[in-house]
This record gives structure tokens, C-alpha cells and sequence, in this order.
């Protein structure tokens, strides 16, 4: 009995600190995108270009500020989480979409 429970709560920490690992992971990729998205090369040269690129900025700004929460949340153990990697999938889910969303803004942003 004691077993299982020790073999319990280590998977617990496991999963919080494979959780924890991505989202530092997460908050690496969203620098580097915020950096690609800063570069000279992704000027916008149209209006749409720009509406397009503070959109992008504003949800890569409310990705961090997020993400960055999360990873306080865990540290700080104020959070119970039922399922820590469910919420590291949706956040990479939105990670993975915001990334391509980035990429598609500078393939148009050099064409232009």
C-alpha cells in the first residue's frame, strides 16, 4: 500500500516537472518568435501587413504573460492541477498555431 502511494506522489512530481520543463521550453520558442517577428526583414510595408503584425505581437505578449503565470503557479505550488500536461498540450497546441501564424506574417512580410 505504501508502495503505490510513493510510486503515486513520485509521478505527481514527474508530471509537474515535465510540465514545468515545457513551459520553459514554451517561453524559449516565444522569444525566438518575438525576436524573428522584431527583425528588420518583417517590417510591414502595407496596412494589413501592420494590422496583422500587432496582432501577432499582442498574442505572443498575452502567450508569455500567460505562460510566464503558469510556470509561477507551479513553482509556487498555489496551483493544483488535476492534469498538469493537459494544460501544457492546449498551451502548445496555441503555441504550435501562433508559430505558424508568425511564419505566414514574414513569408508575406518579404513578398511585399
Amino acid at each position: 500500500m505504501k508502495t503505490q502511494q510513493r510510486a503515486s506522489e513520485l509521478s505527481g512530481k514527474t508530471d509537474s516537472n515535465t510540465a514545468m520543463l515545457r513551459l520553459e521550453r514554451n517561453n524559449q520558442n516565444l522569444s525566438f518568435l518575438r525576436e524573428k517577428l522584431s527583425s528588420y526583414v518583417c517590417e510591414p510595408r502595407t496596412l494589413n501587413l501592420y494590422e496583422r503584425k500587432e496582432m501577432l505581437k499582442d498574442r505572443l505578449e498575452g502567450m508569455c504573460s500567460s505562460n510566464q503565470e503558469l510556470i509561477n503557479s507551479m513553482k509556487k505550488s498555489a496551483m493544483l492541477f488535476t492534469d498538469p500536461m493537459e494544460i501544457i498540450r492546449e498551451q502548445r497546441q496555441a503555441l504550435l498555431e501562433l508559430e505558424q501564424n508568425v511564419l505566414d506574417y514574414i513569408g508575406l512580410a518579404k513578398v511585399h
